[in-house]
């Protein structure tokens, strides 16, 4: 719908990291950005560059955001995710809990929709 693409621009032109990737944590009313990065926006903006279908400007989205999780927030050690990219967990803005799989599912289910359409 309009509305929904109109969101998704604003996110993107204000809200995502062109040269590292990844979505930033928040968008105050006054325009500030809190340019940290925690796992679940991540998660749900790779969600939502699935869910609007075959553009080249998402899927590049999407993948420079998936090369960072990878990078940054998977834990290869122990499973799972850390709670969020390096730079905001070395700033001391991360716990030590792994993250709660609710948007993961939601990443992971929307992925399995893109890989098995035709």
């Amino acid at each position: 719908t309009d509305v929904s693409e109109r969101l998704l621009k604003y996110a993107v032109a204000v809200g995502y990291d062109e040269s590292d990737g990844g979505i930033f944590s928040r968008i105050y009313p006054d325009g500030e950005v809190d340019r940290n990065k925690y796992w679940w926006p991540q998660a749900e903006a790779m969600r939502a560059f699935l869910a609007v279908g075959d553009r080249p400007d998402m899927a590049r989205r999407y993948r420079q955001t998936l090369d960072l999780v990878d990078s940054e927030m998977l834990d290869r050690a122990n499973g799972g995710w850390f709670t969020g990219a390096r730079r905001t967990c070395e700033a001391g803005r991360c716990g030590n809990e792994q993250p709660e799989p609710y948007h993961l599912v939601g990443m992971d289910l929307a992925a399995l929709k893109v890989a098995r359409s035709p």
